[in-house]
């Protein structure tokens, strides 16, 4: 499929003339793969094709534009849970890094994430630590299927643990756990190949029969208590597949809906039985897509209506969550799509839960990535209501590429760093978004957080025009007695602290620079 460009052409040049990395670019794969893959990785996911090379020729300069924008306390909306991303478990050297001091100051601190998505690997039950046999057969005693695990065989699988044991150490914030399953133990599935060594279980599918379904959610259940024991962290949530669509050479297994809602079912019975109070999410299908294809969306949503259609998978789901891709699992480019969230969110509301985005790579670093990563968190957040976003990655094992926020040399002088920190950082735990009015006009797009407790207030501000906004921003009650602190990324500045904006009465007044992302917050952090 080819993707549109919309009319962002223009603007991605002028991006480059002032500086500014305009956001995403990366290619497609097929809706089920064969998986070329990065790495030997449970979790990898296939190398882009280099970005298209921006216009030349940048478009003329837009004139200044006067704008007035209220925030209205009285109206609010979701409840923010917190930002994060997984790891690449499958290799030494980033092992290391993560249980380094740099590496947990910039996650942690810096950019205040909170959330930490694992992978909840079988291989423990491995002699080896790898996947494949022996067959382990689950009995209906918790605690005998428990001792099956070992994790100091498998030093891929237990890196998350001792990472999360260092955070939850270090951080007076609440570390949330999610756990996805790229593949359930090897011999529960049919079709599926044993890839790189072993450290993969390559695509399949779970088989249906009564008794299989029994060993799957036996597995589930005791997977869920080994880790909590082991590593002295609760998980917060459990997704029972990621990217149920799609089967790769690297760990994975496709369901279709009804069975995904089957499988979902057996296991939330199982937890129920066993006093497990792990909550459960997804389906973690992938894509939102260009403006006005919903087929990535509907695909995402057939998961979740049968699921909802479950008596028993149905109430068991805590939250919705989607992948942030282009629908092909590896394209984090991005879109200009309000109307595919606005889409998306009218098709999940009506079942009352939480809406979350559990993985994407933000887009390249460079060509149109950055800013459109910034337009994507934007609409995310007020079109499809996320109340949790993860990145795939906080650092690759190489160069910085459009699925981490750093590379490996952990340098952060980049746009995508400084964008995703103008979120992340501000917006915290527990903040309430509220209204803001206009939050989407003229290319300049706003969004607002609060915390309901009198605190913080935290505004950020993206002008996507290639000319200035001139801007009176009424704070309305939540602007008495409050000074803001400014932090901008433009052209030649990454997250460059400006002078405070006193509030005069209710409003502030503030300049937006062309192609600019503006944080407006009085949270206070070291």
């Amino acid at each position: 499929m080819k993707r549109r460009r919309l009319s962002l052409r223009a603007l991605g040049c002028a991006m480059l003339v002032a500086g500014l990395a305009p956001l995403g670019c990366s290619t497609q794969r097929a809706e089920v793969e064969t998986g070329a893959d990065k790495g030997s990785a449970p979790s990898a996911k296939a190398a882009p094709s280099p970005d298209a090379k921006a216009p030349n020729k940048a478009p003329e300069p837009e004139a200044a534009i006067a704008k007035s924008v209220k925030l209205d306390a009285s109206t609010t909306f979701q409840t923010w849970e917190g930002a994060g991303a997984s790891l690449l478990a499958w290799d030494a050297k980033a092992r290391e890094q993560y249980l380094g001091e740099r590496w947990q100051q910039l996650f942690l601190e810096d950019m205040g994430m909170t959330v930490l998505r694992i992978d909840l690997l079988p291989t423990p039950l491995n002699p080896r630590g790898i996947h494949g046999d022996p067959v382990v057969t689950f009995g209906p005693d918790l605690e005998a299927n428990v001792a099956e695990f070992d994790y100091d065989r498998a030093p891929r699988a237990a890196i998350y643990g001792e990472l999360a044991g260092q955070l939850a150490a270090r951080s007076d914030a609440d570390i949330r756990i999610l756990a996805s399953v790229w593949t359930p133990p090897h011999w529960l599935k049919d079709g599926a190949k044993l890839a790189h060594n072993g450290n993969d279980s390559g695509g399949g599918r779970l088989r249906m029969d009564d008794a299989n379904l029994e060993q799957y959610s036996r597995y589930m259940a005791a997977a869920i208590t080994a880790w909590e024991r082991r590593f002295e962290q609760p998980i917060y949530a459990l997704s029972i597949q990621n990217e149920p669509r799609f089967q790769q050479q690297y760990s994975s297994m496709q369901l279709r809906p009804p069975e995904y809602a089957k499988a979902l079912a057996m296991v939330a019975t199982e937890f129920e039985r066993n006093g497990i109070d792990t909550r459960f999410f997804g389906p973690e299908d992938v894509g939102y897509g260009p403006e006005g294809d919903h087929s990535r969306i509907d695909a995402q949503l057939r998961f979740v209506q049968a699921i909802m259609g479950d008596a028993t998978a149905g109430p068991a789901l805590h939250a919705i969550a989607v992948h942030g891709y282009g629908g092909d699992g590896i394209d984090s480019r991005g879109h200009v799509a309000p109307g595919n969230w606005k889409y998306y969110w009218s098709s999940i509301e009506g079942y009352g839960k939480p809406s979350w985005q559990t993985e994407t790579g933000g887009g390249p670093p460079h060509n149109k990535g950055p800013v459109f990563f910034a337009n994507v968190l934007f609409e995310g957040m007020t079109y499809g209501q996320i109340s949790m976003w993860c990145n795939w990655l906080f650092s690759s094992n190489g160069a910085l590429d459009q699925h981490a926020l750093v590379g490996s040399d952990l340098n952060t002088n980049n746009l995508k760093y400084s964008v995703a920190k103008h979120y992340f950082r501000f917006i915290r735990p527990g903040d309430q978004r509220v209204k803001v009015e206009p939050a989407d006009e003229d290319q300049v797009r706003i969004v607002a957080w609060r915390d309901p407790k009198g605190g913080h207030i935290s505004v950020v501000l993206l002008n996507m025009r290639n000319g200035p906004a001139d801007l009176t921003l009424d704070l309305g009650e939540l602007g008495k007695g409050r000074t803001l602190h400014q932090h901008q990324t433009k052209a030649g500045a990454l997250f460059e602290h400006l002078a405070p904006l006193p509030v005069e009465g209710t409003q502030v007044k503030i300049q937006l620079p062309a192609l600019s992302l503006t944080t407006l917050s009085d949270l206070v952090i070291p």
